[in-house]
């Protein structure tokens, strides 16, 4: 049996988000694999274009910020429910269904400073969805 698309989750928009200088001095960690079992995506309607992402351990502290494929702006629909019904969004990191819920931060790509628009939210894997997507509104 297939499972349901993914889950639709939430959204936010360009003005809640904060910018800020990304630590990437002591070089970037490697990704995990897509191919689990849970897919964690992104519907952009912004101009940004997201690069990296990173994690938040069990003790409360963020991993370093790895390399993600280039997610640009990747849906027009009217809005972020309709998005991820229609399957417009892009898949960026995978984990296990029964993993804890964990938060995550999204980043587009840093200028010259490293200062980049960062996103935050909390991913709650469940086996009842292929994966989460979340968004980013205009």
């Amino acid at each position: 049996m297939n499972k349901p698309v993914f889950e639709v989750t939430t959204a936010v928009t360009v003005n809640q988000v904060r910018k800020e200088k990304l630590d990437i001095s002591q070089g970037k960690g490697i990704s995990p694999a897509l191919q689990k079992g849970w897919g964690l995506a992104l519907v952009n309607r912004t101009p940004l274009v997201f690069v990296m992402v990173r994690t938040k351990n069990n003790q409360g502290e963020w991993g370093k910020w790895w390399d993600i494929p280039s997610i640009p702006h990747n849906c027009d629909l009217d809005s972020y429910s309709a998005c991820v019904k229609a399957g417009k969004f892009t898949v960026f990191f995978g984990t296990e269904c029964t993993s804890p819920a964990f938060s995550f931060q999204i980043a587009d790509q840093p200028d010259s400073q490293n200062m980049a628009h960062v996103f935050e939210w909390v991913a709650k894997p469940d086996c009842t969805y292929a994966g989460g997507a979340f968004g980013v509104d205009p």
